[in-house]
């Protein structure tokens, strides 16, 4: 039994995997086509196809009552993208900084001790619509005020719809592919979450353990590739602007999670994990501003921080 549930992780995680980065790559050709910013892209548009294995996964297990799950994933996930995924990527290229991303940093430090305070006590549906509403204000602001020299991406995307582009070439292709990977994503995750119940049932290893560690890193694959993909190239904008991108839309999953299901505090999420995930966002934040460049100690540094995290997971 325990071969069969591993092989069902194994292919659940593949599927997430390969779904996500097909929304991600046809997403983007098809953003670009209609005249989106670097900058929008990756903190909108592939932000949100690389936090669907974390969105799909919360909410599926929410549904089936698999709370532990759902919490796990999203902090862990968190976690993940600002110790691990942005360790890597500053050690492989230091990043060159600017106020753009101090600006959206701040928005994800403010969503991060939002979470943090709402966690006290059990984060409950209203608490969660606010959350979602942060998340929704923080888009107006970057296709609205920001005032991109290109088109504005409501404008582009309603031309779309009517018509404008629909002779663009290949255009329908890129949006079956992504309905594609959707699809993908969905099925992975169901066959995650089946298995993940499946092995702590077997051995009484807590759920949100098992999420924390396993499932957290597993669905940060996408952002890992898409991050160090676009710091090798050099494309800072997709390179950081990802990461805070992911983990404010990762923060308003948990809102939608809220909705279904209250939310319960344990003491390892108030006593290591929520704390651990403040620590990581306020570093960032301070290594973007240090010499506006987020160099390879820094990295490092992150990276250190990242196996305190998991060592304290044994511990505590």
């Amino acid at each position: 039994m325990i071969i069969l549930y591993i092989i069902l992780f194994v292919i659940g995680l593949a599927l997430i995997i390969k779904g996500a980065d097909w929304v991600t790559e046809y997403a983007s050709k098809l953003a670009k086509q209609v005249g989106v910013s670097e900058l929008v892209i990756g903190i909108v548009l592939v932000a949100v196809a690389t936090t669907l294995p974390e969105l799909t996964v919360s909410i599926l297990s929410a549904v089936a009552g698999n709370i532990d799950i759902a919490t796990g994933t999203i902090i862990g996930s968190n976690i993940v993208n600002i110790g691990l995924v942005l360790g890597v990527a500053a050690l492989l290229s230091p990043l060159a900084t600017n106020i753009n991303f101090v600006h959206k940093d701040y928005f994800m430090l403010l969503l991060t001790c939002l979470l943090a305070l709402f966690m006290i006590g059990g984060l409950i549906w209203f608490e969660g619509l606010i959350l979602i509403a942060c998340m929704l204000l923080f888009m107006v602001y970057l296709v609205r005020v920001r005032k991109p020299k290109r088109p504005n991406i409501i404008i582009s995307l309603s031309n779309f719809i009517h018509g404008r582009y629909a002779k663009e070439k290949g255009a329908v292709k890129l949006v079956i592919l992504c309905l594609i990977g959707g699809a993908f994503v969905v099925f992975g995750a169901r066959l995650l979450i089946i298995s993940t119940v499946g092995i702590t049932g077997l051995f009484g290893i807590p759920e949100m353990l098992i999420a924390m560690l396993v499932i957290a890193f597993g669905t940060s694959v996408p952002e890992l590739a898409t991050v160090v993909t676009a710091a090798y190239k050099g494309l800072k904008g997709i390179a950081i602007g990802n990461i805070i991108g992911a983990n404010i839309f990762n923060i308003s999953t948990i809102g939608i999670v809220s909705l279904i299901h209250t939310v319960p505090v344990t003491q390892k999420l108030i006593m290591v994990n929520i704390p651990m995930m403040l620590v990581l966002s306020l570093l960032l934040l301070i290594f973007i501003r240090t010499g506006w460049r987020f160099s390879r100690k820094e990295g490092f540094a992150l990276l250190v921080l990242y196996g305190v995290f998991i060592a304290l997971q044994f511990v505590v």
